[in-house]
């Protein structure tokens, strides 16, 4: 049994891992601890998890949820998960959204790396610290959109003084050539 306390939080959280969470003594290569973990709250039902990878290779997690008010439910519990690239190099970072939680509640995160999926493979000797975040009491606000300013467009600049006025004006007659309907002169107001 491990007991977690989560910083800032008055209720001492005792999370329990199964016999196939716990480190057996016939693994002979045991993946690292991730570390440098964190938790941030995306929605109201949403936490996005980040660690850093501490083994090379494929890797597969454990990922304890806990509910600050109810410690001993599991259900939220993920075995064997995969990590998000097919391979590894220690150092590199990874992530995993937790999704349909509940919201304004406090949820309290512990993670082991694993060598393979669902409960089969090695466990790492030892879980993330525990790492806790509040989820958001409404969901977060739909983008405001945002027209695209107009183009840019200039003022018609006036000819010189003295110059004529050039327009387009209908062109009447057979065309001959290129007939573009463009003059300058005194028909130009």
């Amino acid at each position: 049994m491990k007991r977690i306390l989560c910083a800032n939080l008055p209720l001492v959280l005792l999370l329990t891992f199964s016999g196939s969470l716990q480190a057996t003594a016939s693994c002979s290569d045991r993946p690292g601890t991730p570390n440098q973990e964190s938790a941030v709250a995306v929605s109201d039902t949403e936490i996005k998890l980040g660690w850093r990878v501490n083994t090379s290779g494929k890797i597969w997690y454990d990922i304890a949820v806990r509910d600050q008010n109810n410690p001993n439910d599991t259900s939220k519990d993920l075995a064997g998960v995969p990590g998000n690239k097919n391979e590894f190099q220690r150092g590199l970072t990874d992530e995993r959204v937790i999704k349909n939680l509940k919201k304004s509640t406090n949820y309290c995160f512990v993670i082991h790396a694993r060598t393979g999926s669902g409960r089969d493979g090695c466990v790492s000797q030892s879980g993330t610290r525990s790492f806790c975040v509040m989820t958001m009491e409404n969901p977060p606000p739909e983008p405001v959109r945002v027209p695209p300013p107009p183009p840019h467009v200039s003022p018609p600049v006036p000819p010189p003084p003295g110059a004529s006025k050039c327009c387009w004006v209908p062109v009447s007659g057979p065309p001959f050539g290129i007939a573009t309907g463009y003059t300058c002169g005194p028909q130009c107001h």
